[in-house]
């Protein structure tokens, strides 16, 4: 067994990315969580999922979608919701005609103009919840309707 040398650098960036992208586990609450990435950690899981929008507890074995919060399992860690968006074909860019394209990418604006009850929001190709796809109505219809 390889013994890995972790620096403080390596531990602060670990901590930071856990805190802010994954996040305490849904199920038992543990901090001892981590995105599963194949060549980031330590951990058989994340070598075998290979997916950073899948969180993964080191202390109870839970996995789930970093997106929207549905359980996984290593036999079925793609979340379904992926195929809820590749069906609504919406996308993550502003188009060309946006009247907040310009503001939105120069980081001008706090809030996504989306949920600012944009006027053209019917009409727009743009994901209102692309940074928050557990707001999504289809979505959360999803997870509230298991077949």
């Amino acid at each position: 067994m390889k013994l890995r040398r972790y620096t403080k650098e390596d531990i602060e960036r670990d901590m930071f990315i856990r805190e802010i992208m994954v996040g305490d586990c849904p199920n038992c609450g543990s901090f001892n969580t981590h995105e599963c990435l194949k060549d980031y950690f330590d951990c058989e899981v994340a070598k075998m999922v290979d997916d950073p929008t899948v969180g993964h507890c080191d202390d109870c074995g839970y996995l789930w979608c970093l997106e929207c919060g549905s359980e996984l399992t290593i036999e079925n860690h793609v979340c379904g919701h992926w195929s809820i968006c590749g069906e609504c074909g919406k996308t993550d860019e502003f188009p060309p005609t946006c009247p907040y394209k310009a503001e939105a990418e120069a980081g001008e604006l706090l809030v996504d103009p989306c949920l600012l009850d944009c006027p053209y929001l019917d009409e727009c190709p743009k994901c209102p919840y692309i940074d928050e796809i557990e707001k999504c109505p289809k979505i959360k219809y999803w997870k509230n309707n298991p077949k």
